[in-house]
């Protein structure tokens, strides 16, 4: 590991950190028992990298859909094995069949939930089985939802178009821009409907629109400015248009 310090008039230099021991045994999959070869997958250490890939990923296609199938479904499995068996369904096997995505979209782990709709969003987005986990309580599987929208067809998205209403006004800044950006893409229509719910949910939901808005129609508009002026004196009581 290289670490650069100075700077802006400090004396600078470079510093080389080594480790000291010798280096541990490679991970290999090599001679675990068939018994144990699913949880080995599942738990391989930096499964991303290429010397872990070379290992898990000929045993993954050795044990076939199913096993990781399973796996994800399992509600005795801690949260991690069962994110890692969707990661690994969505990437060697076409992701989840919709059986499986709609148990797995009411699982109890958020993070299961939340990478259910990753898995969605990157194989089949069907808007209107994402629609659930739109209005999720947890504000990372709303988000994972919503960005998840953003691969589905428009035609789909404006089908739950009143479903983006909470998350618009919600408490968390990442899940009401993810819901602004689903909002560019829906039709005229749509977006009058989604403007009318957001409405009665409070003033926040304001800003979010008029940033979708003034996205959708990049010229200047008055209506963007009066939101944006409105919040910024105080006055909450913004007209939605």
């Amino acid at each position: 590991l290289y670490v650069c310090v100075g700077g802006r008039g400090t004396r600078g230099s470079v510093y080389r950190i080594r480790a000291t021991e010798s280096h541990t045994e490679a991970f290999t999959l090599k001679g675990v028992p068939q018994a144990h070869l699913l949880p080995a997958v599942l738990e391989a250490p930096q499964p991303l990298s290429s010397w872990s890939r070379r290992e898990w990923e000929p045993v993954a296609e050795q044990l076939g859909y199913e096993a990781f199938n399973v796996a994800a479904l399992d509600e005795r499995l801690p949260a991690a094995p069962r994110v890692r068996a969707i990661e690994i369904l969505t990437e060697k096997f076409g992701g989840l069949d919709e059986d499986t995505a709609g148990k797995t979209s009411i699982a109890r782990s958020a993070d299961v939930r939340a990478r259910t709709a990753w898995s969605l969003g990157r194989t089949r987005p069907d808007a209107m089985q994402l629609r659930a986990l739109v209005r999720d309580h947890d504000p990372f599987v709303q988000r994972q939802a919503l960005e998840a929208l953003l691969s589905a067809p428009r035609s789909s998205v404006d089908l739950v178009a009143e479903d983006l209403a909470p998350a618009l006004a919600g408490p968390d800044k990442y899940v009401r821009m993810a819901a602004s950006r689903v909002l560019t893409r829906l039709s005229p229509t749509a977006y009058r409907r989604a403007a009318a719910a957001a409405v009665q949910t409070g003033w926040q939901a304001s800003i979010p629109l008029a940033a979708a808005f003034a996205e959708r129609a990049p010229d200047s508009h008055a209506y963007p400015v009066d939101v944006a002026s409105r919040i910024l004196s105080g006055d909450y009581d913004v007209a939605l248009k």
